[in-house]
C-alpha cells in the first residue's frame, strides 16, 4: 500500500530505476547533461507510471506528501515501449 503513495514507478538523476513492473534501458546519454531512455511494459496489463525526474541540486528540497499523485503519469499499454529524454528541465516524449 505505501508503494503506490510514496514510490514512483520510473526515477531518474543521473541514473533511473524503474519500479511498477516496468522495464527500462539507457539508450544515449550526452554530455552528461541529457539522457534518453526507453522503458516498456512486459505485463498483460495498462501500466500508468509515475515519473520522478530531478536534478541534483532538487534532492536537497523534501517532496512532502502526496508528491506522487503531483507527479506526470505515462500510459504505457501491454507490450508498448516508449523512448523518454530527461534533461535538466524534466523530460519529453520521443516517440
Amino acid at each position: 500500500m505505501l508503494t503506490i503513495i510514496e514510490v514512483p514507478g520510473l526515477y531518474v538523476q543521473y541514473f533511473f530505476m524503474a519500479m511498477d513492473h516496468i522495464g527500462a534501458e539507457l539508450i544515449k546519454r550526452t554530455n552528461g547533461v541529457e539522457m534518453i531512455l526507453r522503458i516498456w511494459n512486459d505485463t498483460a496489463f495498462t501500466a500508468s507510471v509515475a515519473v520522478l525526474s530531478e536534478a541534483s541540486r532538487d534532492t536537497k528540497r523534501p517532496l512532502g506528501q502526496d508528491h506522487v499523485n503531483a507527479l506526470p503519469r505515462l500510459e504505457l499499454e501491454p507490450g508498448a515501449s516508449i523512448e523518454l529524454c530527461f534533461h535538466e528541465n524534466g523530460f519529453q516524449v520521443l516517440g
